[in-house]
């Protein structure tokens, strides 16, 4: 693998080779990628890759995504092509997750500030995403839309929709409505619930949500998250309840526990870490002690064993 870079003022341009021999075939590519910067607000990124390996067609993929930015305002369109065969080619070297693909989003995002006694801004966000197959057979499209209003007293708001088409073994068409109050968001300290309902994937869903954070003392903080999911109908009883809480107790800054609980009725998981941290000769130098109460793997059901963990570093 090679990759030899030039910068040019604030833009870059680069070359990058790079090939991998499976059992006598080789695997790989050759690529440029550059970022470049015409004025201070206006930009252009792109990237061309041509790939080789046991297929002829379809070995080539590009994109090119010219974008505005400014203290308040975003907005980019992008186009990307994926021949039918990149991903075999390049993911013995890297990885792609998808190819076979003419694909076309944008996105548009300003923030209005209002600073009234009674509000202080309101921003606008949306993206939209569409990409067809090589053969030009649809594929997926989305939209997705979103105000957020932050008020004086730090109330904050936030109203969310997208739909979506995506093409499996059948066609489907996702919906959902978000809404969502906050209180001092910016801060720990903070506060929020949401209503989330819609349709996914042939299932009616509702989902509430609740977050919290507090210092109980200068010393121990406390995180606490809240999820119900509700899905009609509900063949694989996905239906659940979800707490998730995180604390630190610091009893002097090099000497610090820190502990998280999770727990998921769907598949009854109840996940408990703890990690003990001594920092004798700050900031590298430590000891640390873990325990695990239950497996790690995000999203299945956890058996409930205890793990043990111990560290230590040293710095010369």
């Amino acid at each position: 693998m090679a990759r030899l870079q030039r910068a040019l003022g604030s833009s870059n341009v680069a070359l990058q080779f790079a090939n991998r021999n499976i059992e006598g075939n080789n695997r790989g590519s050759l690529g440029m990628d550059a970022t470049l910067f015409f004025t201070r607000t206006f930009g252009v990124t792109g990237q061309l890759v041509q790939s080789w390996g046991p297929h002829d067609t379809g070995t080539v993929g590009y994109f090119i995504r010219p974008s505005f930015d400014s203290p308040t305002s975003h907005f980019h369109v992008r186009y990307t092509h994926l021949g039918e065969h990149l991903r075999e080619h390049v993911n013995a070297i890297g990885f792609v997750r998808d190819d076979d693909r003419r694909e076309i989003d944008a996105a548009l995002t300003h923030t209005f500030w209002i600073r009234s006694p009674a509000f202080e801004r309101l921003r606008y966000s949306s993206n939209y995403n569409i990409y067809w197959s090589q053969t030009g057979l649809l594929r997926s499209w989305q939209i997705d839309q979103s105000l957020d209003l932050e008020l004086s007293n730090r109330f904050n708001t936030r109203l969310a929709y997208s739909e979506e088409f995506k093409r499996f073994e059948k066609d489907f068409r996702n919906r959902r409505m978000r809404v969502q109050l906050g209180y001092n968001t910016r801060e720990f300290q903070s506060a929020g619930i949401g209503l989330q309902f819609g349709r996914n994937f042939d299932s009616d869903f509702l989902l509430w949500t609740a977050s919290a954070g507090y210092k109980v003392t200068p010393q121990l903080s406390v995180e606490y998250d809240l999820q119900r999911l509700v899905l009609d109908p509900d063949p694989d009883d996905a239906s659940t309840w979800i707490h998730v809480v995180r604390a630190d107790q610091f009893f002097t800054k090099d000497l610090f526990l820190r502990v998280f609980l999770q727990t998921n009725s769907a598949i009854d998981r109840r996940n408990l870490q703890a990690v003990f941290v001594y920092r004798y000769r700050p900031p590298f130098g430590s000891i640390q002690l873990a325990y695990q109460r239950g497996t790690a793997q995000f999203g299945e059901r956890s058996a409930q064993r205890n793990t043990f963990f111990f560290k230590m570093t040293f710095v010369f």
